[in-house]
């Protein structure tokens, strides 16, 4: 596949949108490391922040990348994750 990169003036050498343009392959090309989690939440918790998740096989890394956060008298969030 090919993309049409258009200009931005943030990105000055074709070694810099090289850099970058692999940097975006390497976290979305494989679609399985994504998390999703529903679970009573933590306000302190940031995006880019690590977190780890133990399944009934194995332990897995995660950064943060988005987190919805209700309170209705219980707290809940809705956490969205990358496999680092």
């Amino acid at each position: 596949l090919s993309f049409e990169f258009p200009a931005n003036p943030l990105v000055q050498t074709v070694e810099m949108a090289e850099e970058i343009a692999g940097k975006l392959l390497e976290i979305f090309k494989d679609p399985r490391r994504n998390l999703e989690l529903d679970w009573r939440g933590n306000p302190a918790l940031l995006l880019g922040n690590v977190i780890t998740v133990v399944d009934s096989r194995e332990k897995n890394d995660y950064k943060v990348v988005r987190q919805e956060i209700e309170y209705d008298g219980t707290l809940r969030a809705r956490l969205t994750g990358r496999r680092m």
